[in-house]
Parts: structure tokens; C-alpha cells; sequence
């Protein structure tokens, strides 16, 4: 998690206060979890943390398309219908 916390490639940094990048609403992502900030914050790391003891996902894996397609049998089957 300390590494996640520091990544600069995700959003996750700014929202434990690591990045700083104008254009993102952390208080969006705050509001979900709390009023005061850095209760906020806890709460949303807790929360990443639980995420990751439940290991991959094949339903969260495999990009938007996949997923909303139903996954890469689906897609393949988009390109032969037409």
C-alpha cells in the first residue's frame, strides 16, 4: 500500500495527498467516505486495502470493452457478426 500510495501514474496518489494535480476532484471521492478529510482519507485507504485482500476480480479485469462485452468471446464475436 505505501507504494500505491506514492505512484504517480494513478489517481490514488492525490487522493492520499502525494500528487497534486489541479484537474482532479478528490472531494468527490472524499464525500464518499466522509466529512472531515483526513477521516475521509482513512476510510478510503482502508477501503483500497480491503479491495486487495479479495485478490483479482475477472469481472473488474479486461478494460470497459471486455467487461461490457462480456469478455474477449463476446468481442471476437462482435468482429464476425458483422
Amino acid at each position: 500500500m505505501n507504494e500505491l500510495d506514492v505512484y504517480q501514474w494513478t489517481g490514488h496518489a492525490v487522493i492520499m495527498g502525494k500528487e497534486r494535480r489541479p484537474w482532479q476532484n478528490r472531494d468527490a471521492i472524499f464525500a464518499l467516505f466522509g466529512k472531515v478529510e483526513g477521516q475521509a482519507r482513512k476510510r478510503y485507504r482502508r477501503f483500497v486495502e480491503d479491495g486487495l485482500a479479495m485478490g483479482k476480480r475477472a469481472d473488474l479485469t479486461g478494460g470497459g470493452l471486455l467487461r461490457s462485452q462480456g469478455g474477449w468471446a463476446e468481442v471476437v464475436s462482435i468482429e464476425t457478426k458483422a
